[in-house]
């Protein structure tokens, strides 16, 4: 499989433009242009397909989260079968990402935005601190199955058949759970369960397996590319991992250390035992198969099993692939700092 090229648009990165007699400096734009081949492949999607709404927070509260009145009525600008979610961008809480409520904030009417917690959501946080008034926030719409097919050339081809039909694995409760594309092209199903998944939602911090079977394709997603702090909550055992950002990264830029400044409960676990300590694990295309590194006892080195090379400062983690880390302990505080200059 040929390496997967992302482009940044120049013309959009960091301009500052005039809007409502205020400077607004736009983030960068790109494109990821992708071949992707028959079967198995990994993928994430760390670009933000499509921001609807971004300003100054006036207030927060509960589940309500008001932006400035002459941003106009945000629930016009919604699809009720839409998803979608609310990122901080500046102050103590940036990069927190909080589901909407769709329904609730279309009946809202004004810009007023309520947002969802709980495990049915992809929420990173349990409540809406009031301090995140005055800082700036974006509403974002996530990535679903129903998306998916766009963005390929051909698009995806179904079937009934779920053994013949283009398809995508998430990983889910320990293990990947294969939806696949139906006949009609526009219908998702997960394993033999006929319901309609096509809303089910990719959340930018987890990767997945593509699994074509109708022969290789063109991938393009467009959108921006984040340049605040990522946030994910880490829980123990396995879990798809994405870091939020379109550039590979080392274990070290990915936080993965023993940071002494961490509360001791929410620390990496390094071990010379590789089934004891943490470890990312990613798909290697060019071997077909998953390939492990893990954190030594000392806390800061990595290493690949049966090798001694120290991997803590190599770009392991691709953004371009599937990768899941399995961790010791919870961090329902992680952070990833963009690994580029603005």
């Amino acid at each position: 499989m040929g390496r997967r090229i992302w482009l940044w648009a120049v013309l959009f990165a960091l301009v500052p433009v005039l809007h409502a007699q205020a400077e607004v400096v736009l983030p960068p734009a790109g494109v990821l242009i992708s071949a992707i081949p028959e079967g198995l492949s990994g993928m994430s999607f760390p670009l933000v397909p499509e921001e609807l709404v971004t300003g100054t927070l006036v207030s927060a509260s509960g589940a309500q989260a008001v932006f400035p009145a002459a941003l106009g009525a945000i629930g016009p600008r919604l699809q009720s079968e839409g998803a979608y979610y609310l990122e901080i961008l500046g102050g103590a809480a940036a990069g927190e990402r909080y589901d909407l409520d769709t329904a609730a904030t279309m009946a809202a009417g004004n810009t007023t935005v309520v947002v969802a917690f709980g495990a049915a959501t992809h929420s990173t946080g349990d409540r809406l601190d009031p301090a995140v008034a005055g800082t700036l926030a974006a509403v974002r719409r996530h990535m679903t199955l129903a998306q998916l097919s766009s963005l390929f050339s051909p698009a995806l081809t179904g079937s009934d058949d779920p053994a013949q039909a283009d398809g995508l694995y998430l990983y889910e409760s320990g293990s990947f759970v294969r939806y696949s594309l139906r006949a009609d092209g526009a219908t998702w199903v997960r394993g033999s369960d006929p319901t309609d998944e096509r809303h089910v939602v990719i959340p930018p911090d987890e990767s997945v397996m593509l699994d074509l079977k109708s022969g290789p394709r063109q991938l393009v997603c467009l959108g921006q590319v984040r340049t605040t702090v990522f946030r994910k909550n880490l829980r123990p055992g396995d879990q798809s991992w994405a870091s939020g950002f379109p550039v590979d990264l080392t274990p070290a830029q990915a936080g993965g250390f023993a940071d002494l400044a961490t509360p001791v409960e929410r620390r990496w676990v390094g071990s010379g035992v590789a089934a004891q300590a943490d470890a990312f694990t990613w798909f290697a295309p060019e071997s077909y198969s998953f390939v492990m590194c893990f954190l030594r006892g000392d806390g800061a080195s990595w290493r690949r099993p049966g090798r001694p090379e120290d991997q803590s400062g190599a770009r392991l983690l691709r953004s371009d692939t599937a990768v899941l880390l399995r961790r010791a302990q919870a961090d329902p505080a992680y952070r990833i700092s963009p690994p580029f200059s603005p």
